[in-house]
């Protein structure tokens, strides 16, 4: 099996989804996406997979992505 290039691992990342600020995960990231949230809590655990390890949305609606101006009309 040939490993994915896009694959990284992040040793004893510290996380603060749930303020308790575990400091031992170890996340994977394939391209740009969390795949794997070793070490998470329940709590975490699902924030983390939902995050773009390298870029945040611009916005967002609702907690999901989008467009900047719908996000900036929809404030209004």
């Amino acid at each position: 099996m040939t490993p994915d290039p896009l694959l990284r691992v992040v040793e004893n990342f510290a996380c603060t989804a749930c303020g308790c600020v575990c400091d031992d995960l170890r996340l994977t990231a394939s391209g740009d996406r969390i795949v794997r949230a070793e070490r998470a809590c329940t709590l975490s655990e699902p924030w983390l997979l939902a995050q773009n390890s390298e870029f945040p949305p611009a916005a967002e609606i609702d907690g999901q992505s989008a467009p900047l101006d719908e996000a900036i009309h929809a404030s209004r």
